[in-house]
């Protein structure tokens, strides 16, 4: 089976264009929310048409584009949407495959070689008590992270501590009650550290197609600011449509307080690097490199992205070779965790 490639046309510009596996028998996904007067339709392309193109950068047949991620960009004038085409390996060729492409839909697509995304890691920090969005953390065996923010549990009322599942339950590998190290580990994090426990996760599908990467832990032994030190956060998500431009901050235990702007939306099927294996996520946000320096380096997983009023719109979790930075959308960790913003 070819993937099916979905496009969402209002008047002359491609608004969005989605590809989705269909491995085994009609496999769906959910299509992006898109604004009213855009109208979907698609496009089923099988067998010779476009098998002898796809042959060319399949890690295994069938498999469509491992590692071609597809989303919603606009144009430099900010006047239409745009296909955003990230390339995750060398082996890809820019142009051949960005023809193929605008050849496909009619219309010039944004193609950026990115190049292999990472879980974020850890690098060093020091103890912090009482706690705050931003801090160093880990599992007690895991990678080092951030804190991203705090939140109410919708079912108990509980005040509990937001990160990724990578960073508070070291990829589905711990259990409920686990500790949770402030400073994290790398950092000289010890059992002496111990500052919260692991409440539940988000289970990581490696091998398959994730919306997310987060866990919630609850506080023990100290109490938690819900605001954190140099950044904006109003402690609200995002109520508007975000959109390439925007631009957005975020604190984390690596590159500390770093402001970029969102390049693309809705990103399917990018190929993030664990510990464990590989994992596929799906209408993620994508925030690009500032012009100098990072927006995000290894330990700054976990951290809380805000728009230029402090309204909350994702959760960082991994970032490029290039720098290209990715969160899941924040309504989409609050829905599945049930769980609001403190």
């Amino acid at each position: 089976m070819y993937p099916t490639l979905k496009i969402a046309l209002a008047s002359r510009d491609l608004a969005l264009a989605q590809l989705a596996h269909t491995r085994h028998a009609h496999r769906n996904k959910a299509p992006l929310d898109l604004p009213s007067h855009l109208h979907e339709f698609q496009i089923s392309t099988t067998g010779d048409s476009i098998g002898k193109y796809m042959s060319k950068w399949s890690e295994a047949p069938g498999d469509g584009f491992p590692n071609v991620a597809i989303g919603v960009t606009a144009s430099e004038d900010g006047s239409a949407f745009r296909l955003a085409v990230r390339l995750q390996d060398k082996v890809l060729h820019v142009d051949s495959i960005g023809k193929l492409i605008a050849e496909m839909t009619h219309h010039e697509p944004e193609v950026r070689f990115i190049g292999a995304a990472r879980a974020l890691a850890a690098s060093q920090q020091s103890q912090h008590r009482p706690l705050e969005p931003g801090l160093s953390v880990s599992h007690m065996l895991g990678s080092t992270g951030t804190i991203g923010c705090v939140v109410n549990e919708v079912a108990t009322g509980k005040e509990l501590l937001l990160s990724n599942n990578h960073i508070f339950a070291n990829e589905n590998q711990a259990s409920r009650g686990d500790n949770i190290y402030q400073p994290g580990s790398i950092d000289g994090g010890t059992v002496l550290d111990k500052a919260a426990e692991l409440v539940r996760f988000e289970t990581i599908t490696f091998g398959g197609n994730n919306e997310i990467d987060a866990a919630l832990a609850e506080c023990s032994g100290t109490t938690c600011h819900t605001r954190p030190t140099g950044l904006q956060f109003s402690g609200q998500p995002r109520s508007t449509q975000l959109s390439r431009g925007v631009v957005v901050s975020k604190i984390g235990r690596s590159t500390g307080l770093t402001t970029s702007t969102v390049s693309a939306i809705g990103v399917k099927n990018i190929h993030v690097n664990y510990v464990t294996g590989s994992a596929i996520f799906d209408d993620q946000v994508e925030i690009q490199a500032p012009a100098t320096g990072l927006f995000a380096d290894n330990g700054d997983s976990g951290s809380l992205v805000v728009d230029g009023v402090g309204d909350a719109v994702a959760l960082l979790f991994a970032v490029t070779e290039s720098g290209t930075a990715y969160g899941n959308p924040i309504a989409t960790v609050l829905s599945k965790l049930g769980i609001t913003l403190a």
